[in-house]
């Protein structure tokens, strides 16, 4: 299939919310506007999805299914507060300084070299992920008070992208998670996930095949940007993963422009972050990064973590009657972990039989009157002998 044009959404996860079974469903929600048309692709699941459907209904928006996905969508066709357009304004005049960070943490002249010399005052750790927001809040602060039209930035902030903008920061007040979006308007792509960070969303690069890991070191190197809710997807498309989008961070996308960092929406005081710790369990791939740190890396530490905490109580002193197994697919990296620390042989007992579609996505009446083959075959050969006291 060959697809035009230069920029394009898609969505491959099946609906947590109002069904599974309808087209209707199914992602990108697309809705028209006055001020364009605008698509979403949402990964999460609104913790107060039922106030915000009354809060839409009550502004006069008409709902077409049961999905939050589409309540998102629809929220951003709702006009906001004037607050969000300067909120956003005041953050935008912020972000100038943050943007000027290159690949590497440094500050970029405007020729695009990287310049490490040059730092601000009081920002020992402005260099990692913590140390951006610190100084991207210091800045908000300082320039919460600065006139939009008197700052040096405003012939850079279109009217147009302030109304969309102020938009996402609208809805992003009216739920607080969970949600990573990819927005599709007005020949960009907006990425947004909840200040808690929920759920992943990263950035990548596309650049030339061969390109190590750590090769990127100008933007000139880069050919176009991608975001994915996970990183294992890169590759693919000869992309290498550039950074984690922060909780409550909107990141803006268009040709030929790096991504553009436009707001970060902070926590409420003392809320600390909420990833979902079942990304790293079992949804995630295990060859993505999430965090900086590879899935398969942290399943199988905590694999070994997991033989620290519960060691294996023997009854004697043998071991011989003991084996480590996993029940695949993402519970391999934790076994092996296990088997690593506590010496034990490692055996396959289980055979994933991979033409079983999942009972997870499955209606419950379905289930209930269907009768689904085994997802799991027995390796019964792999063993020698069948102990007594097996631990599997």
């Amino acid at each position: 299939m060959s697809l035009k044009g230069n920029l394009g959404i898609g969505h491959t996860r099946y609906s947590t919310m109002g069904g599974a079974d309808s087209v209707q469903l199914v992602q990108p929600f697309l809705v028209h506007t006055s001020y364009g048309t605008i698509a979403v692709a949402h990964n999460g699941e609104l913790v107060n999805s039922n106030r915000l459907r009354e809060k839409i209904l009550a502004n006069g928006v008409g709902l077409t299914t049961g999905s939050d996905s589409e309540l998102i969508t629809q929220a951003l066709s709702m006009e906001p507060p004037e607050q969000f357009h300067e909120d956003y304004i005041n953050a935008m005049c912020a972000e100038q300084d943050f943007n000027h960070l290159s690949i590497n943490g440094h500050r970029r002249d405007q020729n695009g070299d990287s310049d490490n010399s040059i730092k601000h005052d009081d920002d020992k750790d402005d260099d990692d992920v913590g140390g951006r927001n610190n100084y991207l809040q210091r800045l908000k602060v300082k320039k919460r008070n600065q006139s939009f039209h008197h700052s040096p930035y405003a012939k850079q902030i279109s009217r147009k992208e302030e109304s969309f903008v102020a938009r996402i920061l609208h809805l992003m007040s009216l739920t607080p998670l969970s949600y990573s979006l990819v927005i599709l308007h007005d020949e960009c792509i907006y990425a947004v996930r909840d200040p808690f960070g929920n759920r992943p969303l990263c950035l990548g690069a596309l650049v030339p095949p061969n390109t190590p890991l750590d090769g990127i070191e100008s933007f000139n190197d880069v050919d176009g940007w991608v975001v994915s809710s996970e990183s294992c997807s890169f590759p693919s498309v000869c992309a290498r993963i550039y950074r984690d989008v922060m909780p409550g961070e909107i990141v803006k996308l268009e040709q030929y422009k790096p991504p553009k960092t436009l707001a970060v929406v902070p926590r409420p005081d003392s809320s600390p972050p909420a990833f979902c710790i079942f990304e790293y369990v079992y949804f995630a791939r295990p060859d993505s990064m999430m965090e900086g740190q590879m899935v398969y890396t942290v399943r199988q530490k905590c694999g070994r973590q997991l033989a620290i905490e519960a060691p294996v109580v023997r009854s004697n002193c043998q071991t011989s009657d003991l084996i480590v197994a996993a029940v695949p697919e993402s519970a391999i990296p934790a076994a092996l972990g296990y088997a690593q620390e506590t010496r034990l042989p490692y055996v396959e007992v289980f055979c994933k039989n991979r033409y079983v579609g999942k009972l997870l996505v499955q209606e419950p009446d379905q289930i209930e009157n269907m009768k689904f083959p085994s997802h799991q075959n027995y390796l019964f050969q792999s063993f020698y002998y069948w102990p007594k006291n097996d631990e599997i």
